[in-house]
Formats: structure tokens, C-alpha cells, sequence
């Protein structure tokens, strides 16, 4: 999927890291959440920022890339940060 989606659109030198909504062991509540983003019914996220420090997670920053992950953990689309406050 990344090795496509980068030569389509001619990205080069960029990297991915793969991402899920919802609790990981609630297949049904991912899924929910990931019909709602491909619809562009949710646009959106948000984390406290002490979590990115408490979990040793690196902060998005714009142009980030992700592959989001189903229920069942497999790749269905690939989404980008464009707004990181």
C-alpha cells in the first residue's frame, strides 16, 4: 500500500507509522470510527499533551503520514496530519 501510494503521487524520502481509533481490543468501535473518517465525518483528533511525553510518542507534526489500521489490525487507507496544535 505505501510502495503505491508513493509512486503515485511521486513522494519521496517519507515514512509512515501505522494508526488506529479506538480501543485496540474493540474491533467494532475501530471499525465505527474508521467508516466515520473515510466518509470525512470525523476529521479530527486530539490527546493531552502530557500523554505524547508520558508514552514516549513523538507529537504529530504536519505532513506526518499514517497507515490506519481495521478492527483486525490490516492496513485500509492512508491519512496525513495537516494541523498539529
Amino acid at each position: 500500500m505505501w510502495h503505491d501510494f508513493t509512486t503515485k503521487n511521486k513522494i519521496e524520502g517519507k515514512t509512515y507509522q501505522t494508526r488506529w481509533f479506538g480501543p485496540q481490543d474493540q474491533p467494532d468501535e475501530i471499525n465505527r470510527l474508521n467508516a466515520l473518517i473515510l466518509s470525512g465525518k470525523k476529521r479530527s483528533t486530539s490527546k493531552p499533551l502530557a500523554y505524547y511525553s508520558a508514552e514516549q510518542e513523538a507529537v504529530p507534526q504536519v505532513g506526518d503520514y499514517f497507515i490506519l489500521l481495521n478492527g483486525d489490525m490490516e492496513p485500509i487507507a492512508i491519512i496525513q496530519t495537516v494541523v498539529s496544535d
